[in-house]
């Protein structure tokens, strides 16, 4: 009797656990009739600052005294064209790792989300890399079509961002090896074995929404993250390391010139646009900074206030983060003819100043 009790008690609490499925929290989850839906998946460069999940009260959380105006693209997207682009309700969204138990709902066929995060409901990005894409226990394509099942009508006009691939190849150690040759055969096996989970997360994504559009985002030279200016100072360093860089870019351009429903964001050459790059001639930083609205002037250095394009974590910053916005805006307006506003450049100037005007500190960053 006592075994037979036990058994009932476990299979009770199995019950209870498969329930939670992370995915509903009983609101609304209808979708505004005539917006662009929005899902993205990826690392921590997509995943959001605002989530009190991740970042609880008591944590060290991104901008530290500027945290609430430290927004992630996501973040500024859903505010700056939230009456035209959908990335679902802000909501907590899936279940502790501990209580995914990832085999037994997959091979009863259930729809389930993790890791548990503060997020909008269709993005599924966290901290990871590229084989989070689509293996492993969470599979965020997996996921994120779980998503996209309950709205398939209003996904054929929606756009997936990916973007994924700093943690695979984009650290020092990748870095290194690209600074010495450019073709790498470790490094490039991490390239491939990145784009491999990329090509699936698209398969995946247009098996079940045929119509639905992709963004796929190219992997930035680390060199210009402010922790690594002291690095790669010559110019061969420098050819090499974005010529290995290459290998994963071309592989994704190649993929949008040949299917209309991707297309390519050049992330090397929006950061170039926007804040310079590494002289060609010495390999040295060689950068400027990007005024915003009247009195706002970004450097390219790290530190929690908007001044810098950088938070003191790594991360991208406000300011970095709402000029992304814009560019990704204009890219799937053009590429994919979809109807979100473009953001001028005095947008993001009033944007940018309403929230340096709504932080309540002492005193406000007006520069460098």
């Amino acid at each position: 009797m006592l075994i037979m009790g036990l058994v009932f008690v476990v299979l009770a609490m199995l019950v209870v656990a498969l329930n939670c499925d992370g995915r509903r929290r009983g609101e609304s989850r209808s979708v505004a009739a005539g917006r662009v839906l929005v899902g993205v998946l990826g690392d921590s460069d997509s995943a959001c600052y605002q989530d009190t999940v991740s970042y609880p009260e008591a944590s060290s959380r991104p901008g530290g005294e500027y945290h609430q105006i430290t927004l992630q693209w996501p973040e500024v997207l859903a505010r700056i064209r939230g009456r035209e682009v959908d990335l679902g309700e802000w909501a907590i969204w899936g279940v502790p790792r501990w209580m995914s138990m990832a085999r037994v709902r997959d091979g009863f066929g259930l729809p389930w989300r993790a890791p548990r995060r503060e997020t909008y409901q269709h993005n599924l990005a966290w901290a990871s890399g590229c084989a989070a894409l689509t293996s492993g226990a969470l599979r965020q394509a997996h996921r994120l079509v779980d998503v996209m099942d309950e709205q398939p009508l209003a996904w054929r006009r929606g756009v997936v961002i990916i973007r994924s691939g700093v943690n695979d190849f984009g650290k020092k150690q990748a870095l290194d090896a690209l600074a010495s040759c450019s073709d790498d055969a470790e490094v490039l096996l991490r390239i491939e074995a990145c784009l491999v989970h990329v090509r699936t997360a698209v398969r995946l994504i247009h098996h079940r929404h045929p119509e639905t559009s992709v963004v796929l985002v190219g992997i930035l030279n680390n060199s210009d993250w402010p922790p690594y200016f002291d690095l790669w100072q010559s110019p061969e360093e420098q050819r090499n390391l974005n010529r290995g860089l290459d290998h994963f870019d071309d592989a994704l351009r190649s993929m949008a010139d040949v299917d209309s429903r991707l297309a390519f964001f050049d992330d090397r050459a929006w950061f170039a646009r926007h804040w310079g790059q590494r002289s060609l001639e010495t390999g040295l930083p060689d950068y400027r900074a990007v005024k915003v609205g009247e009195t706002l002037s970004v450097s390219l250095s790290a530190g929690d206030s908007p001044n810098h394009a950088v938070l003191a974590s790594g991360h991208a910053g406000l300011v970095w983060n709402t000029l992304w916005s814009q560019s990704l805006v204009d890219l799937v307006r053009t590429q994919f003819d979809l109807p979100i506003g473009s953001i001028s450049d005095l947008e993001v100037g009033h944007f940018v100043d309403a929230q340096i005007a709504a932080l309540s500190l002492p005193s406000r960053p007006s520069g460098n």
